[in-house]
C-alpha cells in the first residue's frame, strides 16, 4: 500500500491481528511491526480505534520488558502528548 492509500478494515482483520498478538512464536521484532500498525490505526481510523487498542494492549502487556517495545511505547506516548495542544485547539472551535 502506497502513501495516501487506505485499506478498509473489518472485524475479521482484528480477530486475525489478535491471534497474531497472542501467538506463542511471535517474537519482539515481529510484535514491533504489529504494534506500530495498531498504533497507526488507533490514531488515524476512528471506526477501528477500539479494535486496534485491544491488540495494541495485548502486545504491550506481553512484550513490555523487551527493549524495542518499551522504546516504542515511550515514543508513542510522547507523540500522543505532543498532539494534545492541537486537539484542545480543535475542541474550542
Amino acid at each position: 500500500m502506497g502513501e495516501g492509500e487506505s485499506y478498509v478494515y473489518n472485524s475479521y482483520d482484528f480477530t486475525f491481528f489478535a491471534k497474531l498478538a497472542n501467538h506463542p512464536t511471535l517474537n519482539p521484532t515481529q510484535a514491533l511491526y504489529l504494534i506500530d500498525s495498531m498504533a497507526k490505526i488507533y490514531i488515524n481510523d476512528f471506526a477501528f480505534a477500539n479494535s486496534a487498542s485491544v491488540v495494541f494492549m495485548a502486545i504491550a502487556a506481553r512484550f513490555i520488558w523487551h527493549e524495542q517495545i518499551f522504546d516504542f511505547l515511550i515514543k508513542f506516548i510522547t507523540m500522543l502528548f505532543s498532539m494534545l495542544p492541537d486537539l484542545e485547539k480543535k475542541k474550542d472551535i
